[in-house]
């Protein structure tokens, strides 16, 4: 279960960096995105699955631009 959930962290802590970055607190943000605090929390550490659609919200409240790749191994 832990392995399913990495993405996930991941995802949240480069959201975590990039809202810091914008000097945005969880809660301005949260209120810009029409979201609560407590379920942005979650989508952050990762405790949550996110759509496409969340994510790109995500960042334009952020300001920044959502890139999403594929790395073949």
């Amino acid at each position: 279960m832990r392995a399913r959930r990495a993405p996930a962290r991941y995802i949240g802590r480069r959201m975590k960096a990039a809202r810091v970055e914008a000097r945005l607190s969880q809660e301005k943000l949260a209120a810009k995105i029409d979201m609560t605090r407590c379920n942005y929390a979650r989508i952050e550490r990762g405790s949550t699955n996110v759509t496409i659609e969340t994510l790109l919200r995500i960042a334009r409240g952020i300001g920044v631009d959502l890139e999403v790749g594929f790395v073949v191994r």
